[in-house]
């Protein structure tokens, strides 16, 4: 970023949790978790008042209980799973107008959504704790069978699975 500057996913969600700052000073504003992974923006977010509810492998940091249909909620540029999204809404919170989920990531989870409806599986490579990870697999995961993997050891092992030379029990465990 020194260099090249923030991709525009990125640029977009900063710019808005800064404007949503300078828009509603008097409310609280959370963000699910890191919004981006620089210790920097993290840091200035955070000693303007913002809050993260956990951190980034899911521990939550503040519990639901204490989030209330009066406060913001943003969504990080990773995204966020669609039971988290569920669990805001029935707290009351509008995910929409604060969701800063890049839409490249936005678009794999469509295009997994148009893999599934031609009946394909998908397999997501990545850090299985990851945010974006963990947000893409439930995304992918309500429209086509998906699975992670996270490493070649672990794609090597799928693949066998698939050509038959090993078993799914092998696979899952």
């Amino acid at each position: 970023p020194r260099h090249f500057g923030f991709c525009y996913g990125v640029e977009n969600a900063v710019e808005i949790a800064y404007r949503t700052l300078a828009q509603h000073p008097d409310k609280r504003i959370f963000l699910l978790s890191e919004m981006i992974h620089n210790p920097r923006v993290n840091t200035d977010l955070t000693s303007r008042g913002i809050r993260f509810i956990m951190d980034t492998s899911g521990k939550q940091l503040i519990a639901w209980e204490e989030i209330t249909a009066d406060d913001i909620v943003l969504i990080p540029a990773f995204g966020t799973s669609i039971e988290i999204e569920e669990r805001l809404r029935a707290i009351g919170i509008q995910t929409e107008q604060y969701n800063t989920t890049c839409p490249f990531v936005e678009k794999v989870w469509k295009t997994s959504a148009k893999l599934g409806a031609k009946t394909y599986s998908v397999i997501i490579h990545g850090k299985p704790n990851h945010e974006e990870t963990r947000a893409t697999f439930s995304h992918s995961k309500a429209e086509a069978p998906s699975v992670i993997v996270q490493d070649m050891a672990e794609t090597q092992l799928l693949a066998q699975v698939i050509t038959g030379e090993k078993s799914r029990e092998e696979f899952y465990s």
